[in-house]
């Protein structure tokens, strides 16, 4: 399943990509997030990360690595969490009046039959979950800069 999320966030490019990047700001706009582990000697990608959410009372643990890091151009992150995993390839462009456009694009595989009739079943339910990251993202950045003009 593959699907994109586009964002236009009223703040600078260099703001987006720290707060898309670093660990401290993440633990803040990633609302559902309680923890961000770095993982040392993964040998996949450039670096790793083990995120735990909270969710409902639910806990989840997922693992990211990052396989390519050009931003503001380019990044290529791969996410694995249980009976999933999905690569999704992130750009920033700049936009008019300051302003930055976020581009991810997701293609998500299945690992479990469950994970796969959920795909098949509530297709929106996956790209709903990254587009209220975008949101979370969008107002933290938007919110910080507004402060610091």
């Amino acid at each position: 399943m593959t699907y994109t999320i586009t964002s236009v966030i009223n703040a600078p490019i260099e703001l987006v990509q720290e707060f898309l990047t670093d660990i401290e700001h993440q633990l803040i706009w990633r609302k559902w997030a309680t923890s961000i582990e770095p993982l040392k000697g993964d040998k996949e990608g450039i670096s790793a990360a083990r995120y735990t959410y909270l969710v409902d009372k639910r806990k989840t643990i997922i693992k990211e690595v990052l396989l390519i890091n050009n931003l503001p151009t380019f990044r290529k992150v791969k996410t694995y969490a249980i009976g999933a995993y999905s690569v999704e390839e992130i750009s920033l462009k700049k936009g008019v009046a300051g302003s930055t456009e976020l581009v991810i694009k997701t293609d998500m595989t299945p690992e479990r039959f469950s994970i796969k009739i959920l795909m098949w079943l509530l297709p929106s339910l996956f790209k709903k979950q990254t587009q209220m990251l975008v949101d979370q993202l969008k107002e933290y950045a938007e919110s910080k800069h507004q402060v610091n003009k």
